[in-house]
């Protein structure tokens, strides 16, 4: 099974390190709510009780990020996860672990 599908149906699959990171919810739209904050985020789609990453991304401006550098599929997301970080290495290595998770990356 894929580890992105996987974690579209169970969340509770991700690693308790990732799973207790300070977590935060918002919606995708509309952009004006967004908050200007340095984060890791994952832009997903929510179907039903379904949760279906679409981007994992870093940056030191949750806004800015969204209104310049979403891909085409992320752009039919509803929502945003996200943790504010200030640290820009420590956002790189948070970036690291969820893409190693969701696409095997080493």
């Amino acid at each position: 099974m894929n580890r992105i599908n996987h974690f579209a149906v169970i969340r509770k699959a991700l690693p308790d390190e990732i799973l207790n990171w300070n977590w935060q919810d918002i919606p995708l739209y509309p952009y004006e709510n967004l908050p200007s904050v340095p984060c890791v985020l994952v832009v997903y789609k929510k179907d039903f009780d379904n949760l279906a990453p679409l981007q994992i991304g870093m940056t030191s401006n949750l806004k800015n990020y969204i209104n310049s550098d979403l891909d085409a599929q992320a752009r039919n997301g509803t929502n945003i996860f996200y943790v504010t970080e200030q640290s820009e290495i420590a956002r790189k290595l948070m970036r690291q672990q969820l893409r190693s998770f969701f696409y095997d990356e080493k």
